[in-house]
């Protein structure tokens, strides 16, 4: 296959899979969009907008003057934080201190609601342990591994809770205004209620993200063979190098973007490259799972790219449900697979450089005056000679010319 129908082949493939990403996020045409290693909302700052949010670490501790959607490693609203709409979260740990005017619904490793915390409207929180210590202005639907109601918490709707089979459900004395009871169901937990008021499970939820990333992850290890193996060849033998490049491109580009959107010129130009960025943060950490299943099967010899890929997501999708080592993990993996696609985009770049012709150069007008010049001129005949090319017979100018060919060639 040529090197012009691969770099169509991955243009093709990277622009459905934008058309995924964008498509999975409503209304991310009309909200601001922010990335990186941290995305912060200063206190007294007011993002005017729905927000978007991508990063290890999302903080909230301004306001937020419409819906909140933030995805990462972790995801905090400061007691100073406000966010006048609805917040949608996902990530290893989150944490609500602050104000949201509307409905909350929180997916992580752990979901703490604090006592500082002030929901207007409904809560749908599932995580691995579900914490519950501050003020719900309606329903709170829950479901955990173990689902904790504080002394403090003040819940104005009913509370319905499912817990795992090795969990339990505490209240501390809340003050709840409804009814408290347990979800009746038998295979798929307690009900998330989305902005649209679409119910779903939490672990339904769990198998269509899992099911979702093991479809991209398998157009990119089909398609790409090669590329796979070679990040993971980067994570398992350059792992400091790897990590060092991930490092610097998952901080270092928003700080790039930022400082570019400061010309008028570069806001639209930002604002698509932080797409584009967010994108690759998915891609990579689809790589990240990938490298992580291929260091584990080394151990047993296994080598089969779908083994790599299926045992890799179910680790870390295991793992990351852990209080803290799950955060730590996932951010891991968000790193060496940045920094494993990092380092093959420079290399295909070099390599594109280096396969390139290069371009002959036409002689200088001061070099064709030289060959012009009578052979009289000019002395060295003997190199000529040498070469077996008798000057006899020849006339002078054609015998130059022939002298400059021969210049040209050395």
């Amino acid at each position: 296959m040529t090197r012009s129908s691969s770099v169509v082949r991955s243009g093709v493939v990277l622009v459905v899979l934008a058309l995924v990403m964008l498509a999975s996020v409503p209304g991310v045409a009309m909200a601001e969009q922010r990335g990186g290693g941290a995305v912060v909302v200063e206190e007294g700052e007011t993002v005017t907008e729905n927000l978007t949010a991508f990063g290890g670490a999302v903080i909230v501790s301004g306001t937020v003057d419409g819906d909140l959607s933030a995805y990462g490693g972790n995801v905090v609203i400061e007691p100073s934080g406000e966010v006048t709409g609805a917040v949608e979260t996902a990530a290893g740990d989150v944490r609500i201190a602050g104000t949201v005017a509307e409905t909350v619904n929180a997916t992580g490793g752990r979901v703490v609601i604090a006592e500082t915390a002030s929901i207007g409207e409904d809560l749908g929180a599932n995580g691995g342990p579900v914490v519950v210590a501050g003020t719900v202005g309606g329903d709170a639907t829950l479901e955990g591994q173990s689902v904790t109601l504080e002394s403090s918490a003040s819940i104005n709707g009913n509370v319905e809770y499912q817990t795992g089979d090795t969990g339990g459900f505490t209240d501390d004395g809340a003050s709840v205004s409804g009814a408290v009871s347990q979800t009746e169901s038998t295979s798929t937990g307690g009900e998330i209620r989305d902005s649209d008021g679409l119910v779903l499970s939490g672990q339904l939820t769990a198998v269509y993200l899992f099911l979702v990333t093991l479809l991209v992850g398998g157009l990119l290890v089909g398609i790409f063979p090669d590329t796979s193996s070679r990040v993971a060849d980067s994570v398992q033998h350059h792992p400091l190098r790897t990590g060092g490049i991930g490092l610097v491109a998952l901080f270092g580009t928003p700080v790039v973007a930022i400082l570019f959107a400061i010309t008028i010129i570069g806001i639209p130009v930002t604002f698509a490259g932080l797409i584009s960025y967010a994108l690759t943060l998915w891609i990579a950490s689809i790589y990240g799972r990938y490298a992580v299943g291929a260091v584990v099967l080394s151990y047993a010899g296994v080598t089969s790219r779908w083994a790599r890929l299926i045992v890799g997501l179910l680790i870390v999708a295991l793992v990351i449900r852990l209080p803290v080592v799950g955060g730590l993990l996932e951010f891991g993996v968000l790193v060496f697979g940045l920094g494993a696609v990092g380092t093959l985009l420079y290399r295909v770049v070099r390599e594109q450089r280096e396969s390139e012709p290069t371009e002959t150069t036409e002689p200088s007008v001061t070099t064709w005056v030289v060959a012009f010049t009578p052979y009289s001129a000019r002395g060295p005949q003997s190199e000529y000679h040498s070469r077996g090319c008798p000057l006899s017979h020849e006339d002078p100018v054609s015998i130059d010319v022939r002298w400059q060919e021969l210049i040209s060639t050395r």
